[in-house]
This record gives structure tokens, C-alpha cells and sequence, in this order.
């Protein structure tokens, strides 16, 4: 019975040694980059200035961790982009082109790769502090860019003829609302889980790597929304209409350029799930949906 109980308790103590120093290591990471963040980031990303952006030269980092949360929900991946952003600020990157419309670029930062991570590490565990009005703010930005998507709805269009008036009633009796749209993704990716016969193991990747390309693309989507929706509200014959246009032209095309980066390494990434043969499958499965459609 000794002989049992013993290598038990050993590799509990074990355990529980190895977990205490992991917790002293996350807290030593978590105090450093706090430390880090009020000396070098506080001054711009801090309270002063609350919700009154007239006031600020920089937005509440508070804020900027939901956005960053929304794309990297993963403390590693989350951990990854901000590094890089604070060891190379590129418009091309950002997740925020409004602040940068706003505030301009935020200037290079002298810090180390430990301490830039160390700061990710302290915005990611989120025990920072709100400007009172952020919530609401972000609620009401949210449903702002939620009442500018494009319904797509064809009974306001006019229709000159008896076949056009036929066709815009027909898809304006289909026409699908978001929620519904959403559903229908998910019981065509469940359809075709089915049709390859994963194993659960193979499901669960596949839905983690599913989640993440959403978590990834969706914020891109919105900054394409945000642009194209500034500029329709560009005037004409403002002086600097022109340089606008660019501006706006060169950072819908890094976008773009970004998603299909993105894209096609999460295609690679799923496809790397499948074995040889689910493979054939899958791309079978595709081209019958483009011909379909």
C-alpha cells in the first residue's frame, strides 16, 4: 500500500510546487507589465481625458482591449498581436483605423520584446481601469455599425418591367435576416463535418480554428464597412476630397490584401486537419457548392 501512496503524494507535491511557481510567475509577468504600462503607455492610453475624446491623445486602453479581445480571444494569440504592434505600429494592421483617423499613428516605442509582452500579459488579464461612459459607448458604437449594414432589401428598388417587379418580390420574400443567415452557415458546416466523417477530435480542431478565422475576419469586415461608409460622407468639393480618396483607397486595399492573407492560412490550417482523403473530399464539396451557387 506504501508503495501506491507514496509516488501519489510525490507527484501531487509535485504538482502543486510546479502550479505555485507557475502562479508567482504569472503574477511576477502581470506586476512587471503593469509597471511598464503606467510609466511608458498610461500618459496616452489612461484616464485623463475619461470619455471625452476632445480631451485625449489616445484611446482608453480599456477600449483598445476589446477590440483586440474580439479578434485574439486567446491569451497567446492576444499576447502576439499586441507585441507586434508595439515593436512596429502599421496602419495596415490595425484593428482601429478610426483612433488612427482620430489620433494619427502612435509613435515607436522604446521597449523590450519581455516588456512589451509583459504589458500584453496586464491588458489581456483586464484588471485595468474604465473611463466611466466606456460601456455605453461601445454599446452605442456597436449598434451604430449594426443600423448601417446594408439590408439589401430590393421592394425599395424601381422596377421598370413585369419580370423585374416578379424577381425583386421574389427576393425580397427570401431575403434573409442575419440570424437566420448565421443559421444556415452553421447547419451547411455541420452538413459538411458530416459528409467527411470527422472524428470528434477533428471536430473540435476544426470548430476552434472556425472560431478563430470569425474572430480574425469579422473585425477586418467592419473597418472595410467603417471605410467605405466615410467615404460616402466625403464632400466633393472639399480641398482635400482627393487625398482623402487615396488615403481611404490605400487602407481598403492593405485590408483586403490582409483577409486574403488570413484567409488562406486558416484554409491551410483546416485543411491540415483532414486527412489525405477528407481533403479530396472537402475540395470536392466546394467546387459542388460554387457550381450551386
Amino acid at each position: 500500500m506504501m508503495n501506491i501512496i507514496k509516488p501519489l503524494l510525490i507527484s501531487m507535491i509535485s504538482t502543486t510546487l510546479l502550479l505555485s511557481a507557475n502562479a508567482f510567475a504569472d503574477k511576477d509577468k502581470y506586476e512587471a507589465g503593469e509597471k511598464v504600462f503606467k510609466t511608458v503607455c498610461a500618459a496616452c492610453h489612461g484616464m485623463a481625458g475619461g470619455m471625452d475624446m476632445s480631451k485625449r491623445i489616445a484611446p482608453p486602453i480599456a477600449g483598445v482591449r476589446k477590440h483586440y479581445l474580439d479578434a485574439y480571444p486567446d491569451e497567446a494569440s492576444f499576447i502576439q498581436a499586441i507585441t507586434s504592434w508595439l515593436e512596429k505600429q502599421d496602419e495596415a494592421k490595425s484593428l482601429m483605423p478610426g483612433a488612427i483617423q482620430k489620433f494619427k499613428l502612435m509613435p515607436p516605442l522604446a521597449v523590450s520584446k519581455d516588456d512589451a509582452a509583459n504589458v500584453a500579459a496586464y491588458i489581456y488579464a483586464g484588471d485595468i481601469e474604465k473611463p466611466e461612459g466606456l460601456d455605453k459607448h461601445m454599446k452605442e458604437m456597436h449598434q451604430k455599425m449594426g443600423a448601417n449594414e446594408p439590408q439589401h432589401d430590393m421592394s425599395n428598388m424601381a422596377q421598370h418591367s413585369t419580370g423585374q417587379h416578379k424577381m425583386g418580390h421574389k427576393m425580397s420574400q427570401h431575403r434573409m435576416a442575419p440570424q437566420n443567415m448565421g443559421q444556415g452557415k452553421q447547419m451547411r458546416r455541420g452538413k459538411m463535418m458530416q459528409q467527411l466523417n470527422l472524428s470528434p477530435e477533428q471536430k473540435q480542431k476544426m470548430q476552434q480554428l472556425i472560431q478563430q478565422k470569425q474572430a480574425i475576419i469579422r473585425p477586418l469586415r467592419n473597418q472595410l464597412h467603417q471605410i467605405n461608409q466615410s467615404v460616402r460622407q466625403l464632400d466633393t468639393t472639399s480641398a482635400d476630397y482627393k487625398q482623402k480618396i487615396f488615403s481611404y483607397a490605400d487602407q481598403k486595399a492593405k485590408l483586403i490584401h490582409r483577409m486574403v492573407i488570413e484567409k488562406g492560412e486558416m484554409r491551410m490550417k483546416i485543411e491540415s486537419v483532414l486527412s489525405p482523403e477528407q481533403r479530396a473530399k472537402f475540395k470536392q464539396i466546394r467546387q459542388n457548392r460554387k457550381q450551386h451557387n
